[in-house]
């Protein structure tokens, strides 16, 4: 899934005559919930390679939308990328955008 939405982050699309990219993409996996990531981080070696992966994925514009949750209801969520937090929802605040400038950046040199 990763390496689908990193191709898809580099991709054009040919539509009316006219070639589209987009400049960001997101990820939603089981992974986006606190419960399941600490099941992932429990064993070591799938933890370094699930943040190695988000390292390299948020090198081309693609974010994690990351769920938060309180005695199993949605308290908020947010879409996360290396460059800090793009958007984000809370049951107090609502929907606000955090910083629209984390996307479309040139992210160029080590990603470790």
């Amino acid at each position: 899934m990763c390496f689908q939405a990193l191709s898809y982050s580099n991709s054009e699309w040919l539509i009316k005559d006219r070639f589209i990219s987009i400049d960001a993409f997101s990820i939603f996996t089981n992974l986006s919930f606190q419960k399941e990531k600490e099941i992932l981080n429990s064993e070591e070696r799938y933890k370094y390679w699930w943040s190695a992966n988000l390292a390299l994925i948020n090198h081309a514009n693609v974010g994690e939308l990351r769920v938060n949750e309180y005695k199993n209801i949605l308290s908020s969520w947010y879409l996360y990328f290396s460059g800090g937090i793009y958007c984000k929802w809370d049951e107090n605040s609502g929907a606000i955008l955090r910083n629209p400038n984390v996307i479309g950046k040139c992210r160029i040199g080590n990603i470790s």
